[in-house]
């Protein structure tokens, strides 16, 4: 199994939040690009990208942009530690079947769906780099100035956490 690549087709999935609305994947898009961040709660490279992923939803949210954490824990723990975490966007609980669609290995993955439905860009782990490239391209979707973490701000790399069975 692999991460989804640039140009794969981003299957739809239809999420809960933790305020008990539905979250679909293709209506999200068709608005604009849709930047997913699947984590779990005891990952470290998870624990040190939720700043870094509000930055992003607030620099740039929107009707024409969602970022979305799907959560791969019980929906509980998520919710729970969500609710005092104090991020602004949304927090989707998955059973595992999005994430075996969207070929998970490890946590955090994120995926950058454009507005046709196709993946832009993946990646794995936290990765600075990365992440600025990726948020680039959304303030470029958006036609808005781009936002990035620069070096010292958050560790260039930090490896990810192989998915819970």
């Amino acid at each position: 199994m692999t991460l989804l690549q640039s140009g794969d087709r981003a299957p739809n999935m239809i999420l809960r939040g933790t305020e008990g609305r539905s979250y679909s994947l293709d209506e999200a898009r068709a608005r604009g690009p849709v930047l997913l961040t699947f984590f779990q709660l005891d990952c470290q490279a998870c624990d040190i990208s939720y700043l870094v992923w509000d930055a992003a939803h607030e620099a740039f949210a929107g009707d024409r942009f969602q970022l979305w954490a799907v959560g791969l824990d019980a929906e509980a723990d998520a919710a729970a530690f969500w609710e005092k975490s104090g991020v602004s966007f949304p927090v989707l609980f998955d059973d595992g079947t999005s994430a075996a669609k969207f070929g998970l290995v490890s946590t955090p993955s994120h995926v950058l769906v454009n507005p046709e439905g196709a993946v832009h860009s993946s990646f794995d782990a936290f990765d600075r780099v990365s992440w600025n490239t990726m948020v680039e391209a959304v303030a470029e979707y958006l036609g808005q100035p781009p936002i990035s973490i620069a070096p010292g701000e958050a560790p260039d790399f930090r490896p990810g956490c192989t998915l819970h069975s």
